[in-house]
């Protein structure tokens, strides 16, 4: 009897095992908050930055940047930029299908403001490839 339950606890270690540490070879979908950059397994994509930075004169700037894989053609969406209030400040759309994949969008902010970029859109690949869906968010306080 001490055998036999031995024998199923030590099955069930193993499936639990296979279970826990299965993962996809890529991954189609892709979700981040208050973090600025993705590196998971994507179909077209190695990893995607949302950044968000100031100057003195209290510009915020919003950059999207993007390492492709050898099947990745190019990333598109849309960026918003939003206060503390939640109120849309900005809206700008984004697509890039060159080799280096970087944009940055400008808004004039106010010091001590507290901001919201987001970033919604695709990383798209060759023929046949499945689109990456991308969600990207990064908050930061005006310092200028």
């Amino acid at each position: 009897m001490k055998t036999k339950n031995n024998c199923i606890k030590f099955l069930l270690t193993i499936i639990l095992t296979c279970v826990v540490t299965a993962s996809p070879v890529h991954a189609a979908e892709c979700r981040i908050s208050n973090e600025n950059t993705i590196m998971p397994r994507f179909n077209n994509i190695s990893s995607v930055s949302l950044g968000m930075g100031f100057d003195a004169n209290n510009v915020v700037y919003c950059t999207i940047d993007a390492d492709l894989h050898g099947n990745g053609t190019g990333i598109s969406g849309i960026m918003k930029l939003y206060d503390s209030n939640g109120t849309c400040l900005n809206v700008w759309s984004v697509s890039d299908y060159e080799g280096l994949i970087f944009q940055e969008f400008s808004h004039q902010g106010v010091y001590g403001e507290t901001y919201t970029a987001t970033f919604e859109g695709y990383a798209y690949g060759k023929s046949g490839s499945q689109p990456d869906r991308l969600e990207l968010t990064v908050t930061s306080t005006c310092k200028g």
